[in-house]
Order: structure tokens, then sequence, then C-alpha cells
């Protein structure tokens, strides 16, 4: 076929896209016109019932009157009335109600003796005399619109008195109305800034709802009648206020349905429509005609890209076509090719760690729920899969202070010292994160799982031989051994989990708790859930804690080793938990700290230590304090001038407060922690690094990090009377510190000889048991004025004297001063 063939065909599809669209839009012009039409007639129809409806107020008012003057001309009925009887007035006034099916009688006396009614609450007035009804016979009685017909009563010659008939609209006179007009009638009353109350209404009452929304939403107009227009849904609707005397008015809603449409119209329409439905038949033919030569072609370019979007791959597609379809389908098998290459391409990178060349966590856990499915019960091949992670400690601090080229020679070598030791073809070892590694092996006993574990704890007991580049301004080679420390956490199946997912959650959970027991490895147990559950809910109950004073400051003394004279005291925290009782920090403040409700929990320990700092002042005391912050407080840029506007608010010297941090929180982001720590100390506001001597980086802290304070980390101190080498430590560190013009501070003093030991040494000053346990804020005074007196102190007050009286007491604040942020 040649182009001007498939161009025709083009043109042809074009002009019947073109002619299906011209009907479709004379059928929606037609449709629009059969609409309004419908909605003129209802509006016509809604006009016609309008003035209908006030001949049948006028007709009904002339009947109800000569009714009325047929009965006042029976000579017994002027006789009861001249007899002045009220009883026997009433009881002829009943009868006419009852005979006229009036809603009310009333008569009237001409000369004022005489006022009787059929309406127990009928109260005369002078001034709503039933003859000044307007004349379709529209007056208001007791807060209720009637039509009212009076008559006078004649005794020739004398005029005897009038007598008047009231109805109400009632039911029946809304469906009499709908009877004559063929549509609905509804009437409704209002007194003074009352809402619309319904009278009576020709509407089924399930279809009443809407007529009183639409009723409520009415504003009345304040002078002559009025008739409003409103269109809803599929009915029209005519809102009639009436003019009554007194404090009622009369609204008449009218109401006709849009579901009476013109025959003639809707003729036209489904003509129209039927002549358009064959016309698009009729182009519908010739396009299929056209598109038998062209769709198998396109169907099974269209399957190869189904196979290729869910499955990576299709099969080719062949056509002798020579015009544009056969080149598509050409250009559909090289692009098949090309991406087959490139999909198994994608599928080692999506299932490999490129850094380490170990499975990463997509490709692990495929691996692990295969070998899971390969030992269900319903298969024949039962057996004990281990899944062990191995987390290297401190990755991000190495990562930090050695820079990404050392930090990725050790998770490479990692890595293959890990698949060094797999015991079998069969185990699996991967890289899931940053720092974390995941072994399976199958189908081993728990004493070989164990031997397994001590034998990989014992190849990191080894330096790694390190050999990578760092980029300086000349490269230089590192190439020294790196000790890197690990911790394991052990899963089983099915003991542990049925899926990976559960496995490898429950594995890091046993990660957890061995960083948590200080233990190098750890085996899943159903605490470890329930304890991460527990520490889940302190973090959502903090917020609530800090609000209602549950969290209370402690503080523990540090006092000079020489002189023995108090410097300072540490600040640390207990949660006095209404259901947990008392909470120490290492039991909420590891889960908190990777949250944002840490910088809640720091603000608020800020603030109250500041204020702690100014109420001691005011009794005399001038004690400076010292607070822990984490390694997610120090990537606050605004805390220097936090610190600056709590110094100001609570009038406190900037020296006042010294804060600590760690390590390994230095090490976190070094670069931010660098920064921060400069800004800080332009501030004048003292830092201590603290549990110095914990972490491999040491030395490097104190050689990039400028600091006023050295803390010596209590697992050298407590026991270094006893043991050369932590003796031998201490002496080192406390040589660096004074080195360095460093204040010297040792933590954990637990004896006296210890305490000897440090001030023989040249520490400046420590804390620990021996000096004071950690104790509430508000005894600091009593201990210190022991202190003061005996030097030493006599008693303990701490943790075991718990919190003597009103525990959740809030600590006196001094009025702060304003101060701007």
């Amino acid at each position: 076929m040649n182009r001007q063939h498939q161009l025709g065909l083009k043109l042809a599809l074009l002009f019947i896209s073109l002619f299906a669209l011209l009907q479709i839009v004379e059928l929606v012009m037609v449709r629009q016109a059969v609409v309004q039409q419908r909605q003129q007639a209802a509006v016509d129809q809604l006009s016609s019932a309008d003035r209908i409806f006030s001949s049948l107020l006028q007709q009904q008012a002339q009947s109800q009157r000569q009714a009325l003057q047929f009965l006042v001309a029976d000579l017994a009925l002027r006789e009861t009335l001249i007899s002045q009887q009220t009883a026997t007035i009433r009881q002829a006034l009943l009868q006419i109600k009852q005979q006229l099916q009036a809603s009310v009688v009333e008569f009237h006396a001409a000369d004022g003796s005489t006022h009787v009614s059929t309406d127990p609450t009928f109260v005369f007035s002078p001034t709503l005399m039933p003859s000044q009804a307007q004349p379709n016979g529209l007056v208001t009685r007791g807060h209720t619109p009637y039509q009212w017909v009076s008559a006078p009563v004649n005794a020739a010659p004398t005029r005897i008195g009038e007598l008047a008939l009231g109805f109400t609209f009632n039911q029946a006179f809304a469906q009499q109305a709908k009877q004559l007009t063929q549509v609905d009638f509804s009437f409704y009353k209002k007194s003074g800034a009352q809402p619309w109350q319904l009278l009576a209404s020709s509407r089924p009452l399930n279809t009443q709802a809407a007529v009183n929304s639409l009723v409520q939403q009415y504003e009345a107009a304040t002078a002559a009648p009025r008739a409003t227009m409103v269109s809803q849904h599929a009915e029209h609707t005519r809102l009639k206020k009436m003019s009554s005397l007194g404090t009622a008015q009369l609204l008449v809603v009218m109401q006709v349905p849009l579901a009476s449409p013109h025959n003639g119209l809707i003729a036209l329409f489904v003509n129209l429509f039927s002549v358009a439905c064959f016309g698009i038949a009729l182009c519908c033919l010739a396009v299929w005609w056209w598109t038998r030569h062209t769709v198998p072609t396109l169907t099974e370019v269209t399957k190869g890209l189904e196979g290729l979007a869910q499955h990576g791959h299709a099969q080719p597609v062949f056509s002798q076509q020579q015009d544009e379809l056969g080149r598509l389908a050409h250009a559909f098998n090289r692009m098949r090719g090309a991406i087959k290459q490139q999909v198994e391409q994608l599928e080692t990178l999506c299932l490999q760690d490129p850094l380490t060349g170990l499975a990463n966590q997509l490709g692990f856990t495929q691996a692990l729920q295969l070998a899971i499915d390969a030992r269900t019960p319903t298969t024949d091949k039962p057996g004990v899969l281990t899944l062990i992670l191995v987390n290297l400690q401190q990755f991000k601090a190495l990562n930090g202070l050695m820079g990404r080229p050392v930090a990725d020679e050790v998770l490479r070598q990692t890595g293959m010292q890990l698949k060094q030791a797999l015991l079998s073809k069969q185990d699996v070892v991967g890289r899931l994160d940053a720092d974390m590694f995941a072994v399976l092996l199958v189908d081993i006993s728990q004493p070989e799982v164990a031997h397994y574990v001590e034998h990989i704890h014992g190849i990191f007991q080894q330096a790694l031989n390190i050999h990578a580049h760092i980029e300086t301004a000349a490269m230089q080679t590192y190439a020294q051994p790196l000790m890197v420390q690990i911790r394991t956490g052990i899963a089983l199946y099915p003991a542990h989990g049925h899926t990976a997912e559960s496995l490898l959650r429950h594995a890091l959970l046993a990660v957890q708790s061995a960083k948590k027991q200080h233990t190098h490895r750890a085996i899943y147990h159903e605490t470890m859930a329930i304890e991460m559950t527990d520490q889940l809910a302190l973090v959502a109950e903090m917020k609530e804690a800090i609000a209602q004073s549950h969290i209370l400051l402690y503080l523990q003394p540090i006092v000079e080793l020489s002189t023995r004279q108090v410097l300072a005291a540490e600040v640390l925290l207990r949660w006095a938990h209404p259901e947990k009782g008392m909470l120490f920090p290492e039991q909420f403040l590891p889960m908190i700290e990777r949250t944002e409700v840490m910088h809640l929990l720091t603000d608020w320990i800020l603030d109250q230590s500041y204020a702690l700092i100014a109420s001691l002042r005011q009794q005399g005391i001038r004690l400076k304090l010292s607070v822990n912050l984490t390694a997610r407080d120090f990537t606050n840029h605004v805390l220097p001038q936090q610190l600056l506007a709590l110094c100001e608010r609570y009038a406190c010297p900037n020296n006042a407060l010294t804060i600590e941090i760690t390590e390994q929180a230095l090490m976190y982001d070094a670069e931010r922690a660098e920064t921060m720590i400069r800004q800080l100390a332009m501030a004048g506001i003292p830092l201590s690094i603290d549990q110095f001597g914990c972490a491999y980086s040491s030395l490097t802290s104190l050689r990039r990090f400028t600091m006023h304070e050295l803390k010596i980390d209590k697992a050298f101190i407590t026991y270094m009377h006893k043991n050369p080498a932590d003796y031998a430590m201490a002496k080192s560190i406390i040589e660096l510190g004074h080195n360095l013009g460093m204040h010297v501070v040792a933590e954990g003093i637990e004896s006296e000889e210890v305490f000897m030991q440090l001030s023989q040494l040249g520490c400046q000053a420590g804390q620990g048991f021996f000096i004071a346990k950690p104790m509430p804020a508000r005894d600091i005074g009593i201990w210190l004025e022991r202190w003061t007196s005996e030097h030493r102190i006599a008693f303990e007050v701490g943790d075991e004297v718990s919190l003597i009286e009103e525990p959740l007491e809030p600590m006196p604040e001094p009025p702060p001063q304003s101060v701007d942020g």
C-alpha cells in the first residue's frame, strides 16, 4: 500500500471523528433545548397555579360568606344571640362550626356586652374585628392566619352584632388546590422572629424535609406580597408571601416537577439520536475495515511492551509490511534487545552491593525468604536457619574521622572476612546498611552457631590491615592496622519468625539489646520486642511527662580533689513515671535521642538548669552546673543563641553552665560539631568532653576540638586501685589533659583509695558515689552544708532515699526577665 492510500485512510478516520463530534454537539444542544422548554413549561404552570389559587381563595370566601348569611337569617339563631347567655351562644356556635366545618366561629355583640368564640384561647381585641379582614378573607387570630368571613346579625331595625367564621389552611384545602392546578401546595406560617412552621401540604411527608429547608432560607419582603422563583434539582418552586393582619404571616409554596417533558421535543431528540447512532455505526464500520489491516501488528507490539513492563522480556514481532507499522515492528525488536541487556545488568546491580560485591539488602532478603520457603511445613526439607546480624561499632565516627576511603576499605575487608568464615556453599552473607552485615547459616545446630559467632568475634579481635588513598593537598596513602569492634544479633527460624521480614526485625532487636547490655552478642527473645514497645510508649509519653513535671532534675556534686571544695554539679535526669515508678536515663534516653522529642527535652533541661542556678544564687549558693547534650542537640544551629538568651533571662553569667558532649557525639558530624564548639567558645560557654577514653578516636578528638574540660571515663577510674593498667591509663590521660591546658575531672570515684590516688596524680576534680550519689535538686543545699562542715558526706542523700515529700512538686523559678526570642 502506497503512502497516498495510507494518507486517505488517516483522513477518513479524521472525518469520522469530526462527524461523531458534531453529532454529539448537536445532541447536546437539542437536549439543552428540551430541558429549557421543560423548565419554561414548569414556570408557566406555576404562574397559572398562582392565579388559580388567588381565585380559589376569593371563591371560597364568597361561598363561605353566602353560607353564613343564610345562617344569620334564621330566627332561632338570632334569638339565641340576643339572649346574651354565653353558654347557650357557645353551644350554637359549636353547631355552626361542625355544620360548616369551620376552624373557629365567633360572635361579637354590637354593644360590646358579649364576645363568644369556639376557640378556648380567644381574647377579644377591638382592633382585630372580623370585619377588618382583607378582601381575600385573610386575617390573623391568635398568631395564626385564617380565611375569615363575617355577616351582621340584625333584628330590625336594630343591629345585634357580628357573626364570623374562620378557616385555617389545612390538608384538605392543600389537596383541593393541587387537584385544580396539578401543582403541590404547602402552607407555612410565621409569627414574629420565629422560624416558618408548616400548616398543611399536599406533598408526601417523606419529601417535606427539602421544602422545609428551602423555606427556612427564604427572606420575606417587608412591603407588598412578592413571589420568588427558585429552581432546585428536578422541581420548580415558587414561594409567595400573603399579606395578613396582626403578627402572623402566611407563606404559600407551589412546586411542580420537571418530569413531564413535551412529547414532540422528546420525539425529535430520539430521532436525532437514532440518526447520529446510524452515522457513527457507518463510520465505525469503515474504521473497522481499515484497522483489520493494521491492528495485528500493533497488537503484537503492545503485547511485547506489556511483557517488557511486567516480566522484563518479550517475544520478537514479525511483520512483512513496509510502511510505518513495519518500521515500528523493526524498531521494537531493536529496543527489545537493548532492554534485555540492560535488565540483566540492572538485576545484578539491584541484588548486589557494588562496594563489597556481597548481596545487598534486597538480594539478601530474597535469599532468606527462598530458604524459608524451602523449609516450610508444606515442604519435605525441614531444617533450622540461623540469621546473624553483624553491626560495626562507631562506624559513623570512623567515617567522619578517617574519611570515606578508609571507611569503604573497612567495609570491603569486613565483608571479605565474613564471606571467608562461611561454613558451607549454601550460606549467604550480605550488606544490609552502611554498617550492618547479615549472615545466613543453613542447617547447623545451636552449638555450631555459638562456635561460629565466637569465631567471627575472634577474627575482629585482630586489627584489619587498611590501605586507602586519602584526598588531601597531596594524595596520601593510609596504611596501618585498624581495630574494628562488632556486635552480633541472632534470630533462628522457625523459633523466632516465619518470614524474612520478621527474622530481620528480631535479629535487629537482638543487636540493639547487645548494645544496651554492653555484650558482644545477643539471641532474640520475645521480651526484647516487649521492651522495645515499652520504649516507644515512653517516647510518646515524654511530652506529657514534661508538661506534668514528671521529669526531675538530679544533681551529682563535683569536688576539687586537693581541697575537697565543691566546684559544680552534673545535672542528671529521673522520670517519676506514674505506672513504672522511678526511671533512670538509660531506660528512656537511648530511644528518645533518636526522635525529635529530644529537642523538646533538651530545651526543658536547659531552661530548668538555668532556673536552678538562679534559684541557688538567690539562696547565696554559687554553684555551677554541667549538662550533657547529644549528637542531635549539636545539630541545632541556634544553640549558642538559645544559651545566651537563657543566661540573660535568668541573670546568670555565661560560664555558669558547662556543656558536656561525648566523643561519639562529636564524631557523629565532625564538621558541624567543630563549628558549634567554636561558636560556644566565642560565647564564653565552657565545654567538656565526656567519657574520654572509651573510643578509639580520643587523641584525634583532642587534636581537632578545643575544649575547656576533660572528663575521664569511669571505666578507667573505678578499679584503678586494683588494676595497674587502669592506673596507667588514668595517669596518662591526666598528664595529657594538663599538657593541653585542660581541666581534668574523673568520673566513677567509689572509694577513698581511688580519691587519694587521683589527687596524687594531679587530677583537679572528681565525682562518684564516694563523694555523693545523684540527689534531687532540692536536697543539694542540705548536702552542701554537711559537706562544708565535715569535708565529706556522713550520710547518703540519693536514689536510695527516694523522694522525700511531694516528689512532683515543681521547682521554684525566679521571675523571668523579658528577652527577645
